[in-house]
């Protein structure tokens, strides 16, 4: 009886347990974000342009440069570190048809912004956000924006079931909260 139960215990060892999801490497856009992140929204602006402008509208977001990069967005990944308070742990990577030479000089010759790291590209606002126009995306972050860039050069590693990873890549929009 004891060799059954030995044989029974090394067959389920190897065969593995059929109810844990198989994990696959996430989006690079997620692997980019803050480890701290806790939630991930990740939208596709192309679905849903006329949704995202309504609801930055409503927001008390109604401003031309805002509406500009809106349109000339294609994705927009977004992490949360305390999705309860938005005052902190903001970060968000949006990519799309940018100019980000026009970008700079029109943020640079804000009042609002002055260019923080020279070597980086970014600049930051009197409020605190960081923000790094590059060719085809916008880093954004209210404090992180160097481990935002530390990630995008040298990603870490991140596994997610494989049903969330396909969302991430083909559905319109899509919020993950992992436990």
């Amino acid at each position: 009886k004891k060799l059954y139960g030995i044989i029974l215990l090394i067959f389920m060892i190897f065969t593995g347990c059929k109810s844990m999801p198989e994990l696959q490497p996430a989006d690079k856009r997620i692997t980019w974000l803050p480890a701290d992140s806790k939630v991930f929204l990740n939208v596709n602006i192309d679905g849903n342009r006329l949704l995202l402008n309504e609801a930055i509208t409503k927001m008390g977001f109604d401003n031309k440069e805002l509406q500009s990069i809106m349109d000339k967005s294609q994705t927009v990944c977004l992490g949360l570190e305390n999705p309860l308070d938005l005052a902190g742990g903001i970060h968000l990577i949006s990519e799309g048809k940018y100019n980000s030479g026009v970008m700079k000089i029109g943020l640079r010759l804000s009042k609002e912004w002055a260019q923080t790291d020279r070597e980086s590209g970014t600049i930051t606002s009197t409020t605190g956000l960081q923000v790094v126009p590059e060719k085809g995306e916008i880093l954004f972050s209210d404090g992180k924006i160097d481990e935002i860039l530390t990630n995008k050069v040298d990603p870490v590693p991140v596994y997610l079931p494989r049903d969330v990873r396909d969302h991430f890549i083909e559905s319109d929009i899509i919020l993950y909260y992992p436990q």
